[in-house]
């Protein structure tokens, strides 16, 4: 399954499914000389946050890189998360209609801190009145396969300690950008179950 930041990423663009072909909705008509680099500047028209990877040197692919690792079906044939800025670059120089799709997956990065994501889908942030050690209790009992992997969390049984953490967690976290790579490529998904007020 695509991780929820990939599939995040793809809703900002409008993209959809090869099915459909390409940026699904797109008003604009392209020819087939028109780069792929042009055709997503002109879909992402007025959407500051996402960034276009067109450089293998770009320091996001660091992070980004090891969420194409962790894919198991939108994946470029014969190439590896090693491979993938260079793959990247040279993509979107050319006009290559079948790689539109997941070059409008990959070489993409929503910008946004995970807070002003998960604000912009008017989700309530918890804060400093929270009462984290209730947090704490829900997080221990709920956690399943999305408990925190952060060494602060190892050992702690007691809300006592684990209010505190996971406040100190959720803090940082909620700066990390939408790129990042942290909990096992989960980072996204923990946040916003963890740090955001229940509906």
């Amino acid at each position: 399954m695509p991780s929820k930041l990939a599939l995040a990423s793809l809703s900002a663009l409008g993209a959809g499914t090869a099915a459909t072909g390409g940026i699904l909705g797109h008003k604009y008509l392209f020819t087939q000389k028109d780069s792929l680099i042009s055709r997503l500047r002109e879909k992402l028209k007025g959407k500051e946050h996402m960034k276009i990877l067109s450089s293998k040197e770009d320091s996001i692919w660091s992070s980004w890189k090891e969420f194409y690792g962790l894919e198991k079906e939108a994946l470029i044939y014969g190439i590896d998360k090693g491979s993938l800025p260079e793959w990247c670059e040279k993509s979107l120089l050319g006009n290559d209609e079948s790689k539109l799709d997941l070059a409008s997956r990959w070489c993409v990065v929503n910008t946004r801190s995970i807070k002003e994501e998960l604000e912009s889908g008017s989700k309530e942030i918890l804060g400093d009145s929270a009462n984290w050690e209730s947090e704490w209790e829900s997080y221990n009992t709920k956690k399943g396969d999305l408990g925190i992997e952060d060494d602060s969390f190892k050992g702690v049984t007691q809300k006592d300690k684990g209010g505190p953490a996971l406040k100190a967690w959720c803090t940082t976290s909620l700066s990390k950008r939408m790129y990042e790579f942290f909990e096992g490529g989960k980072g996204y998904e923990k946040v916003s179950k963890w740090c955001v007020k229940s509906s």
